[in-house]
């Protein structure tokens, strides 16, 4: 599932290397300002990032609600740089409800080369898995997530 990092000796396998998850804020027009961390404190999230418009951000956007109903073990949320009037006009045929990720600040803390992009963060403060950038990678990580809670399920 995450992404690997390096080989181990042991079972020629491929490890992630866990770091901990940056401090930077979301912002939640509900629920106001709340940190990457705390999001995470008592369930793990997988978290996808759209930066603009474009197609592929709509493509991911229309596979939230399935994501978060195929995967209840996990809060899916969706996390847009984005400003607030922005994202209600782009994307108000879906009725979800985005985090803001003001100046993206997050999306950069976090090592994304691109978008749309996914991370999954740990109810243990560590990164679980991601991030990974790019439409084709952001699907085959949720589709991979989902792989992995069905095995533990």
């Amino acid at each position: 599932m995450p992404a690997p990092a390096q080989d181990t000796p042991d079972d020629g396998l491929l490890d992630y290397e866990r770091s901990p998850i940056p401090h930077q804020v979301l912002i939640d027009a509900e629920d106001g300002a709340t940190s990457l961390r705390r999001l995470a404190a008592t369930k793990a999230q997988l978290l996808i990032w759209v930066t603009c418009g474009c197609g592929r951000s709509h493509t991911v956007t229309e596979q939230a609600s399935r994501w978060r109903e195929s995967m209840p073990q996990i809060d899916v949320r969706l996390v847009t740089t984005l400003q607030p009037t922005q994202t209600a006009e782009v994307f108000a045929a879906y009725g979800e409800r985005f985090l803001h990720d003001p100046d993206g600040t997050a999306f950069a803390a976090l090592g994304f080369t691109g978008d749309p992009g996914a991370v999954l963060l740990g109810a243990d403060g560590l990164l679980a898995g991601g991030p990974v950038s790019g439409l084709d990678d952001t699907l085959a990580f949720a589709a991979e997530v989902q792989a992995a809670l069905d095995e533990s399920a």
